[in-house]
């Protein structure tokens, strides 16, 4: 039992030193030079001067499946995966998981 804890101590310790982030690169943009964090920002709170109302995609991705990520990194760290591929397996679920979302919103418009 104390090589379990001391083993989960030491896996927590490597995590706290470790940021993954899911979101959209600052300094995209589409062809015409139009900045994708712009359009995504605007996608997700809209803008009611335009009548554009907000279709929020990418909070509702974190809502519904963030208790999935924890899952996901909790049992690849369990299996003896070292902490950087553990938190890679979680930023390509997240990736799946905001795309999915982003086709959901298509189809409910």
């Amino acid at each position: 039992m104390r090589k379990m804890k001391a083993l989960l101590d030491a896996q927590e310790k490597r995590l706290q030193s470790r940021v993954l982030k899911v979101g959209f690169a600052a300094g995209a943009a589409y062809p015409d030079g139009t900045s994708v964090p712009v359009v995504v920002y605007t996608n997700e709170v809209g803008r009611p001067e335009k009548r554009q109302p907000p279709r929020p995609f990418f909070h509702i991705a974190i809502a519904e499946h963030q208790v999935d990520w924890v899952r996901t990194c909790t049992r690849a760290l369990r299996a003896g995966v070292d902490t950087d591929t553990a938190l890679n397996l979680v930023g390509e679920q997240a990736v799946a998981d905001v795309q999915a979302s982003i086709l959901a919103l298509s189809f409910r418009l």
